[in-house]
């Protein structure tokens, strides 16, 4: 899902690599060595869907060219089936506020963490936005 970042912080780099290096991120580089603060893979670690097995690597651009030769081979899809890279994101939790950045709110989450905390909400928002447009198209009345 892509980002307003007009809606956060000035200084959200900052932020974000203060919650990394908490993650087990290296002060010089945060994102190397980072880990998920709930499941604890790594950043850039290369994830096989079918054997739920992992390679860690420290540079997402390697990792990447791995992943993409990888789903390129038949007989690795096979056998590992279908193999992403993870890249960890910072989540807000109890507050979905942007410019809410107290680090007890933030969280260092890989994709699937952070998908399943957020799918309750954005579930909501789309009842909400369906319902609206019925409400807009006369197919719904407004105190139903």
């Amino acid at each position: 899902m892509p980002v307003d970042m007009r809606e956060y912080p000035d200084n959200w780099s900052e932020i974000r690599d203060r919650i990394l290096i908490r993650a087990g991120g290296d002060q010089f580089d945060p994102v190397i060595g980072s880990r998920c603060e709930w499941c604890g893979i790594r950043n850039y670690a290369v994830k096989y869907i079918k054997n739920d097995s992992v390679r860690n690597f420290d540079d997402y651009g390697f990792a990447r060219q791995r992943v993409t030769r990888h789903n390129a081979d038949r007989n690795k899809m096979r056998e590992y089936g279908r193999a992403s890279v993870v890249v960890l994101t910072i989540a807000h939790l109890d507050d979905p506020d942007p410019m809410n950045c107290d680090p007890d709110n933030l969280a260092a989450l890989c994709q699937k963490c952070h998908n399943g905390y957020d799918a309750p909400m954005r579930l909501a928002n789309r009842r909400a936005a369906a319902r609206k447009a019925q409400i807009e198209a006369g197919q719904l009345e407004m105190g139903l």
